[in-house]
């Protein structure tokens, strides 16, 4: 029952965040000379970046996949869906229980996903959008089996974080769900 409840939790942090996602990009200007100098096309500039790490990162070459995912972000740093795509992939995919994986590696891949997040939010105009990203990468983390899951403190602790990025996003009615599930766990 818990771990249902924490699955609509995140079901309704990821609406949340995706209701508005016009990004800042196309409302105003701002990023590097050569984000500036594309002009009009850097979202498709970075949008063929994002493709290409998507390919990198299918290949097994992070190294390239994070240089092509640095160079969208700076094409376009006020899209929010840049930075969620690389925080999703460093929490979800590098960051996954089984095969194996070490659980402080995992914890590392969790946290740099976050800091990613926490990155974006100096650059977008609209950091709720990532900080109920954030909150729902906690409540993520929460739903896992108590021993996939890397955060200290466990499930509870993960909710209690999740409440805190909730509230920071404006989104009282999660934090409280979040609070009161972290209740539920001893």
């Amino acid at each position: 029952m818990k771990r249902g409840l924490v699955w609509l939790l995140i079901s309704v942090g990821l609406l949340f965040a995706g209701a508005n996602s016009q990004t800042a990009a196309s409302r105003g200007r701002g990023g590097s000379l050569a984000s500036r100098l594309l002009g009009p096309v850097r979202g498709v500039a970075s949008s063929v970046q994002w493709i290409r790490f998507d390919s990198a990162r299918r290949d097994g070459d992070y190294d390239l996949a994070y240089s092509r995912a640095e160079t969208a972000i700076r094409l376009n740093p006020n899209s929010t869906a840049g930075w969620m795509l690389l925080a999703r992939h460093l929490s979800f995919d590098r960051g996954a229980p089984g095969d194996g994986t070490d659980p402080q590696e995992r914890a590392i891949w969790l946290n740099a996903g976050l800091e990613i997040l926490e990155r974006g939010k100096t650059v977008v105009s609209q950091p709720e959008e990532l900080a109920i990203a954030q909150g729902t990468f906690m409540a993520a983390q929460a739903s896992l089996a108590p021993e996939d899951c890397v955060w200290p403190g466990g499930a509870k602790s993960c909710l209690e974080e999740a409440a805190k990025y909730f509230s920071e996003a404006g989104a009282a009615d999660l934090a409280e769900s979040a609070l009161e599930l972290a209740g539920e766990f001893e």
